[in-house]
Formats: C-alpha cells, sequence, structure tokens
C-alpha cells in the first residue's frame, strides 16, 4: 500500500523511498456537543454540536539494503513528514479524496537488524473531512462516485446559460463558501436595469446585486465578491449562496439571461 503526500504543491510518493504502508485507518469525526445548564432546570439546554479533529492511523514497515542505510531512510522519513505545516494525505484505496493533516505524535522506529516498523498518527487541520483532489472545473465525472445513479452522472453540469437550472453537490457535506472552497462566476448579464438575484430555492440563500448589471463579471470567491476585479461587497445584499448536498435549484431574477459557472470541491465525513 502506498501514501501520497502533497506539499507546496508537490506530491511524492512514500514508496519512492521504500516505505510501505501496511493500513490507512480513518477514524470518525468526533462530535463536540454544545450544552448549557440553566438553574432550577433539570438536564441541560441542546444547542447542537460541531465537528472535531478526526484522526488517521497509517503503521508502516521498510527494509534498507544495508544496515548503515536504514538511519538514512529513517532521517527522510522525519523530512517528508515533519514541519509545522499542514499538508495532504491520499488514501490509496480512494485516490480521488485527499486529507489535510499534520503530523499528531512524536514516533520512534523499532529496526531489527535492516527492517524498520513503526506508526503515523495524523490528525485533520482547519477541516475533518475529506475533499476531492479536482474541483467541478477540474473535472469529478471520472471519480467512483458509489451510489450515484449513471443518469445523475450524465447530468452534472456547472455552468449554466438561462435563468433557471440545477447544481448537483456529489459529496456528502454541505458547502459554506466561508469555511469551504466555493467559486461562482456570473458574466454574459443581459436585461438587468435594477438589480440582479440568484438564489437556491432549495436552502434558500440568495445573492443580490443591488443595481443593474451590464457588461460585468461577478465572482464569488468564498467569501470575497468582484465585479471587473473591483471589490463589490458594498453593492450587494451582503449574503452568500450556500449548498446542499445532492440537488440544488437555483433561481435568476432581475435579468433575462445570464452565465453562471460553480467551481467547488467535494466534501466527504
Amino acid at each position: 500500500m502506498d501514501i501520497l503526500i502533497t506539499k507546496n504543491n508537490k506530491t511524492i510518493s512514500l514508496s519512492e523511498y521504500g516505505i510501505v504502508a501496511t493500513d490507512f485507518n480513518v477514524s470518525s469525526i468526533p462530535l463536540r456537543p454544545i450544552y448549557e445548564e440553566l438553574e432550577g432546570r433539570s438536564g441541560t439546554v441542546d444547542y447542537g454540536s460541531t465537528d472535531g479533529t478526526r484522526e488517521i492511523t497509517v503503521p508502516f514497515y521498510f527494509e534498507s539494503h544495508i544496515v548503515e542505510d536504514f538511519s538514512l531512510i529513517r532521517d527522510e522519513l522525519f523530512h517528508l513528514i515533519g514541519g509545522k505545516n499542514s499538508f495532504f494525505v491520499t488514501d490509496p484505496r480512494q485516490q480521488s479524496k485527499r486529507y489535510k493533516v499534520r503530523l499528531s505524535n512524536s514516533f520512534s522506529i523499532e529496526q531489527i537488524y535492516k527492517v524498520g516498523q513503526s506508526e503515523l498518527l495524523f490528525e485533520t487541520t482547519e477541516l475533518p473531512y475529506a475533499e476531492s483532489i479536482n474541483t467541478t472545473s477540474e473535472g469529478i465525472e471520472d471519480y467512483p462516485y458509489r451510489g450515484i445513479p449513471p443518469v445523475v452522472m450524465n447530468e452534472l453540469e456547472y455552468t449554466h446559460t438561462g435563468t433557471s437550472f440545477r447544481i448537483y453537490n456529489a459529496g456528502n457535506v454541505p458547502i459554506h463558501p466561508f469555511q469551504q472552497e466555493l467559486k461562482i462566476t456570473i458574466s454574459e448579464v443581459e436585461g438587468s436595469t435594477n438589480y440582479l438575484q440568484l438564489q437556491n430555492v432549495t436552502n434558500g440563500t440568495p445573492f443580490r446585486v443591488n443595481e443593474g448589471v451590464a457588461n460585468q463579471t461577478i465572482v464569488l470567491d468564498g467569501p470575497n465578491i468582484t465585479s471587473n476585479g473591483l471589490q463589490y461587497l458594498r453593492n450587494t445584499n451582503k449574503e452568500f449562496i450556500e449548498l446542499e448536498t445532492g440537488w440544488n435549484d437555483f433561481e435568476l431574477t432581475g435579468a433575462t439571461s445570464a452565465k453562471v459557472e460553480f467551481d467547488f470541491r467535494l466534501y466527504f465525513y
């Protein structure tokens, strides 16, 4: 089993250094419940929960050609997975997904003659979800998304022109532009004189421009909104589009037509 590590936009495999993983064990995501106790009331008030940090365990071994090379492989491994910054690891059984992690334990390698073995323990940083390596603009049709009917896969379009369309989030985690990657580009607007609004009818999240739009390319890139490259938040309702899992139905009002492009990663529990 081979583990891919991506640092500074460069991907390497542990097998290049003779390191063989025997497993890639991903834990479930722990919940962090939010409770409050009120005086005179039994039990607690439930304010929901948030997702915590998950762990990934990778047992491994390697064999050096000669005993003297053992320390060289060991030190190279320390270099590959060490450092203060997060990096991505890829499950070799699902190479379309990756996890953003940091090494969470110090470890020593047990040496038996020319063979070394130990275990790496990673913890996720930022979000605890797996994410697709490609975005929708880079192509996700080749991903092995189990459980998605072929007829749905054939309908996955992320660029639409008109006033109504559907966008499919093939991940199983909803997408919020402040937490995950979501870029929406609105261009080729026709017939907008007073306002322009794009609304996700499925969850009710609207984005509205409070003036007519003409000869403009409006980009919603996470929390940043620009028009022809210039900051544009003040001309909007200061609200943002979110995506649910599965199909999301959209309506465009305030114009007779526009081109709308969605570019995002998929996220998985």
